[in-house]
């Protein structure tokens, strides 16, 4: 699939040396908040990063985890990517780091990822899982198109699609 890259940021694999920012990121109040993070121990985030430093942007891998960074390569925040054309959808998280909210950032880097995800696979419905009480995120994937659908109770989430 083609390289990720935006006016300011980029897509990349997850190394080893992104440890300290990824532990540092599910460790903030800020960003945790409305997370469903179970463990954040750096053995975790050490598998985490193992498991996923290879993984191919849309491709058919069911759990694709990348890396939002500058272009200097400085990390500001996760994309998560669940692909999953037998349930008709494609699945998408995104963490941004406390520091680098209300930049942009967010809107920017999946307004890339959208449109390269209906590139590839035009017949998937582009799902969002966002925490009732998460009024920015909710703003902001309605202003990307999705639209509220329902509340997965189960999950204490609301879901978008687009």
């Amino acid at each position: 699939m083609e390289k990720l890259i935006t006016k300011r940021l980029g897509i990349r694999n997850m190394t080893d040396a992104d440890l300290v920012f990824i532990k540092s990121l599910r460790e903030d109040e800020v960003c945790a908040r409305y997370q469903r993070w179970e463990d954040n121990s750096e053995e975790h985030i050490r598998e985490l990063i193992a498991t996923h430093r290879h993984d191919v942007l849309l491709s058919d891998t069911e759990i694709q985890r990348f890396l939002i960074s500058m272009h200097d390569g400085v990390p500001i925040g996760t994309l998560t990517l669940f692909v999953t054309p037998k349930e008709d959808c494609i699945t998408i998280g995104i963490t941004i780091a406390s520091l680098h909210q209300r930049k942009g950032y967010a809107k920017e880097i999946l307004t890339a990822v959208l449109d390269l995800a209906e590139k590839y696979y035009p017949t998937l419905d582009l799902i969002a899982l966002i925490h009732p009480d998460n009024i920015p995120s909710i703003r902001l994937f309605e202003a990307l198109g999705f639209r509220f659908q329902l509340h997965a109770e189960s999950i204490n989430s609301l879901v978008y699609v687009r």
